[in-house]
């Protein structure tokens, strides 16, 4: 539900203006840190309204941080190709439990 929010309302509206000044290889970084930054400051405020204190520098500030490295990292990923990587492992794995699941499945069936 989070996202189906903070898509239209955040991240799309960055993403389209920041388009603009930078190129395509980057334009998704300020996308990402603009959301958590939003998604920083919105927790805070929640939590205003909740116990009815004065916000603290830890959930909005943890939340903004977790962005900025998130954000910075994205760039090595795609450079490194870490995704690809990590999908031809899943792949691997996907593949190694069905393999394990027909080998259980034959040994049922021989033995009864």
């Amino acid at each position: 539900m989070v996202a189906s929010i903070s898509y239209p309302t955040v991240y799309n509206p960055i993403r389209s203006t920041s388009i603009r000044w930078i190129s395509k290889k980057w334009e998704l970084l300020p996308a990402v840190i603009g959301t958590f930054l939003a998604s920083g400051l919105l927790h805070e405020l929640i939590f205003y309204h909740i116990r009815s204190q004065k916000a603290s520098v830890g959930g909005g500030s943890s939340t903004a941080f977790g962005g900025v490295c998130g954000g910075s990292s994205m760039p090595t990923v795609g450079r490194c190709k870490a995704d690809v990587e990590a999908r031809m492992e899943i792949i691997s794995f996907i593949n190694f439990v069905k393999g394990l699941n027909l080998a259980t499945r034959k040994d049922l069936l021989t033995t009864s």
